[in-house]
């Protein structure tokens, strides 16, 4: 009995590390150079001022390790020795939503990154296609594994111009499925800070003081169907990126005179000449409070409230919060999406959804009387498509994906492409965007939840090279990371492309997620690892 006992966990122990071996193995992810699409480790942050909760990368999380990515079976020794040496973490930190400083962030506790299923198998019959993302090993550091996403496919001439990926002189658009597994956050709507804090201003605003909208807690609420409004007029609402602090510009307004009677000491704050008002950088609320007291001038009380308004806003940038803030450059995307679920449609007027990268706009109309949708291209004053809903949908909630990215603008209802993708030429002269979207209505009555902003990767150039191209030989692969400003990939490697037998595999999915728990006993605090099956996702 004892001796089938025995054989029998032989056999299962054999089983396990045959089936490593040659079909699957489990890797941790150490850096976030993938993030936020996969994390290396991180702490997971929440801020005391306004309950925003963020991910952010810990000490062991750096692009200056040797590697990316470490098996399972690599002894605690081992994955010691690689992270030696590493810059300690920034003294401050800041909430990456309304600037607050965090408060003893350093005692919050490590999280370990995330932990990948790879099939080893993947590979064995077909390459890589292109926005799958792999583990394989480097040339330049052969010992250690990475994993990137293939943009290059074999005998391609590839550049990165403007945050895109163009290969053969073409602009490579993703489709949808690779643009909801790689989109960047850049707000959330039910993140909106619920106190009172008068210089974090709300990113969702009402144009022309339109009151058929409601701002509340999770979504917001318009009804139009018996609004006040003269026939055919539209009820907008438009989302602007303020930020406690924004990028450093100088910021004017017209002001046709100064107060009399109100010395101006030379204040650094304010400076008025020749008919306009400037502030270097944000006017603070407390800063224009207190000019405000200073005189009954109802002109200079204007310029100062929108002097303060336009101080705060700020172009939407590269930013990821992922990432320590200690870059100076920034680069502007301009490839936006919009998500939302629309429940209680209902009205014989339509719902409007603008997009915009600074020159070429869509509206996407959704007439729910009608159940019909409509995606117009406003520069070139033409409707792209017109397509039915099913009826029954509007019976429910519906969520609708709408992006330009990759210089081609995509609608999904419910995550299924509705028309037809729609591409266009991009101008070579789009400004930064503070107001990439705006939700307009007439006639309808609609609750909207999950309203988020999201942004595409934004591949930065290659760094200290002239030549912007690279040529991938026969049966190599070209890779980056998804969190470009950070991550050490083909552009900055001496042999940027991967021959095929250095590839490992495909991860299937993240699993044996975990976090750390606080428990006391006796008086003492400590930290266990406890599951965190939030984090249990397939890998796209």
């Amino acid at each position: 009995m004892f001796r089938h006992i025995a054989e029998s966990f032989l056999l299962l122990g054999l089983t396990v590390v045959i089936f490593r071996c040659f079909a699957v193995e489990g890797y941790l992810i150490s850096t976030g150079s993938m993030a936020p699409t996969l994390l290396g480790f991180h702490r997971r942050i929440m801020c005391e001022n306004c309950h925003h909760s963020f991910v952010r990368g810990a000490a062991f999380d750096s692009d200056k390790l040797i590697g990316e990515v470490s098996s399972t079976g690599t002894s605690s020794a081992s994955a010691s020795a690689d992270l030696s040496g590493l810059p300690a973490e920034p003294q401050l930190m800041e909430c990456t939503h309304c600037g607050s400083p965090i408060s003893n962030w350093n005692e919050v506790p490590r999280t370990e990154g995330d932990q990948l299923l790879v099939d080893k198998l993947a590979f064995e019959f077909r390459d890589p296609r292109r926005w799958e993302v792999i583990v394989f090993h480097n040339e330049d550091a052969p010992g250690q594994a990475y994993v990137k996403r293939v943009v290059g496919l074999p005998n391609e001439i590839l550049e990165i111009r403007d945050g895109d990926i163009w290969v053969n002189n073409n602009i490579v658009r993703k489709p949808l499925e690779n643009q909801l597994s790689m989109r960047v956050p850049v707000h959330e709507y039910s993140r909106e800070a619920s106190f009172s804090d008068p210089d974090l201003l709300p990113r969702w605003v009402s144009e022309n003081g339109s009151e058929s909208w409601s701002f509340l807690n999770s979504s917001i609420n318009c009804s139009s169907s018996k609004a006040p409004n003269q026939p055919g007029e539209i009820s907008w609402i438009k989302y602007r990126h303020c930020e406690t602090q924004p990028i450093p510009t100088v910021n004017t307004v017209h002001l046709a005179h100064w107060p009399e009677g109100l010395s101006q000491n030379h204040d650094d704050s304010l400076k008025f000449e020749a008919g306009t008002l400037s502030c270097d950088g944000v006017l603070s609320a407390f800063e224009r409070d207190r000019w405000k007291t200073r005189t009954d001038d109802t002109e200079f009380h204007r310029a100062l409230d929108e002097l303060f308004e336009q101080s705060h806003l700020s172009p939407i940038i590269d930013r990821c919060e992922y990432n320590r803030q200690t870059r100076q450059q920034y680069y502007f995307p301009h490839d936006f999406m919009i998500s939302a679920t629309l429940e209680d449609l209902r009205g014989d007027g339509e719902l409007l959804f603008e997009l915009t990268d600074g020159v070429d706009t869509f509206q996407l109309h959704i007439l729910p009387s009608q159940h019909l949708i409509t995606l117009r291209d406003l520069r070139h004053q033409r409707d792209c498509w017109t397509t039915s809903i099913d009826k029954d949908s509007l019976t429910k909630p519906i969520h609708i994906d709408f992006s330009l990215f990759d210089q081609q603008a995509i609608v999904a209802v419910n995550e299924k492409i509705v028309g037809s993708p729609v591409p266009f030429q991009a101008s070579q002269s789009r400004p930064p965007l503070t107001s990439p979207v705006r939700i307009g209505a007439r006639g309808i009555d609609v609750r909207i939840a999950s309203l988020n902003l999201y942004r595409d990767v934004y591949y930065t150039p290659k760094r200290d090279q002239s030549d912007p191209s690279f040529e991938i030989p026969a049966h190599h692969f070209l890779v980056l990371g998804d969190n470009s400003p950070v991550s050490l990939d083909s552009r900055a490697w001496a042999h940027p492309t991967i021959p095929r037998e250095a590839l490992i595999g495909k991860p299937l999915f993240v699993h044996l997620p975990t976090q750390q728990k606080e428990i006391s006993w006796n008086g003492k605090k400590s930290h266990i690892r406890i599951p965190d099956f939030s984090r249990v996702r397939t890998v796209r």
